[in-house]
């Protein structure tokens, strides 16, 4: 399937309800998200807080290769939710469950290998991710079912019931055993899986067997949104971790520690993405639609500025009581780290607005042009300035993909509105 999908409303008519209660349903979705969101980052400040920066080192690798799995299993699977939300309300999502649970499985194995192989203080986080996987894999597959479905509430209450669990993992862990790396990401993952649980408990889905029946019926937009994600954030991941095999897993722990006072940014988008996308698809009027993509864009632009002044005037009390001995690092690297952050979310609009538009060819295309940019200016800026030669390379690469991401999105508005031939 190529070319941009404009939906014919006599084809794919707009789903009942669905124009109805659009505030709440958003509103729903952002507070789902800023509790992930809150989740994530507790969890990131809890390891920066307590671990070394060696040890932090180890736990953000583990949480990039978490982040990374997660997001191709997102993008190859769980995205096409978004847009084909009939097919999830046909089985209740069981089909995308049962892709998410083979995944996870596949996933685990390549862990355990990874995980020998590499051995010493990286080695045993990898191992326990391997086992909370499919836990993570089902927990996002059954959030994304209930925004699909329209259903943001439920999703909520899964993030809910994540986030309780995990704050009583770590008061059991404070109290009962030596903070670890490994034990960390034991205890996020499991919170994760006893999420899952719930939400095939709760919602009345058996136990779902691997399956590629999902992938099969979505596949033609699927491989497009992962050559996507490949070609630009997971393009990130993969540099980040070069930055470690080129500087050290000290400069991975510094980086991350700065993000993690704009990993709000990042989460945010993905909540607007999850709660606009299957809103917006099938209305057939693009720029009907640019108020709202353009409300994305603002927003998440808005709130990395206000991050960046933040961190900017942060004491060095307060900053070393938030990421503990990775402030000293961190604090150099905050204002790469918020223009980054500010570019990103003036990026994000453009993409909820082709998502929407079905317009996954464009968006694949796009991706790839930014790829090799977003690979090679990071890692020449590590090889030439260590941390901070990163950091700034990942501005310039922002900048361009930027750009290109609105032409683009311009490009399909436009056509969308030309007259049917």
């Amino acid at each position: 399937m190529t070319g941009t999908v404009v939906p014919d409303p006599t084809i794919d008519p707009p789903r009942r309800g669905a124009t109805r209660g659009l505030g709440s349903r958003v509103g729903a979705s952002v507070i789902d998200q800023a509790l992930s969101t809150g989740t994530n980052l507790f969890i990131t400040l809890f390891a920066a807080r307590f671990l070394d920066l060696e040890g932090f080192g180890a736990f953000s690798v583990a949480y990039l290769i978490s982040a990374t799995a997660g997001g191709v299993c997102r993008s190859a699977l769980g995205s096409t939710a978004l847009v084909f939300q009939d097919d999830v309300a046909e089985d209740d999502g069981h089909a995308l469950l049962g892709g998410a649970l083979g995944t996870g499985l596949a996933t685990s194995g390549l862990l355990v290998a990874l995980g020998i192989a590499v051995g010493g203080a990286l080695g045993a986080p990898l191992l326990v991710l391997a086992l909370v996987m499919p836990g993570l894999l089902l927990q996002d597959a059954a959030r994304l079912i209930e925004f699909a479905l329209l259903r943001p509430g439920r999703a909520l209450a899964l993030d809910v019931i994540w986030a309780v669990a995990l704050a009583i993992g770590l008061v059991a862990t404070s109290v009962f055993w030596d903070i670890t790396p490994a034990v960390l990401v034991a205890v996020w993952g499991g919170s994760g899986t006893i999420s899952a649980a719930w939400a095939l408990w709760t919602h009345g889905r058996r136990i779902p067997r691997p399956t590629i029946r999902w992938y099969q019926r979505t596949w033609s937009f699927g491989w497009r949104y992962l050559v996507v994600f490949v070609s630009t954030l997971g393009v990130f991941q993969v540099t980040t971790l070069i930055l470690g095999g080129l500087v050290g897993v000290t400069a991975v722990g510094a980086v991350r520690a700065t993000q993690v006072l704009f990993g709000p940014i990042q989460n945010l988008a993905t909540g607007l993405m999850v709660a606009f996308v299957p809103e917006l698809t099938g209305d057939t009027d693009l720029r009907a639609q640019r108020g709202r993509v353009l409300f994305v864009s603002g927003l998440l632009a808005g709130v990395a500025v206000a991050i960046l002044v933040v961190g900017l005037l942060l004491p060095t009390t307060l900053g070393e009581a938030i990421l503990g001995r990775s402030w000293p690092e961190a604090r150099a690297l905050i204002l790469p780290a918020g223009f980054s952050a500010m570019l990103f979310g003036v990026t994000s609009g453009a993409v909820v607005g082709l998502r929407a538009a079905r317009a996954v060819s464009e968006s694949m295309i796009v991706g790839l042009q930014i790829s090799g940019f977003q690979f090679a200016i990071p890692v020449v800026g590590a090889l030439l300035g260590d941390e901070q030669g990163y950091m700034w390379s990942l501005v310039l690469t922002w900048i361009i993909g930027a750009a290109l991401w609105w032409r683009c999105y311009r490009q399909v508005e436009r056509a969308s509105s030309l007259p049917a031939t």
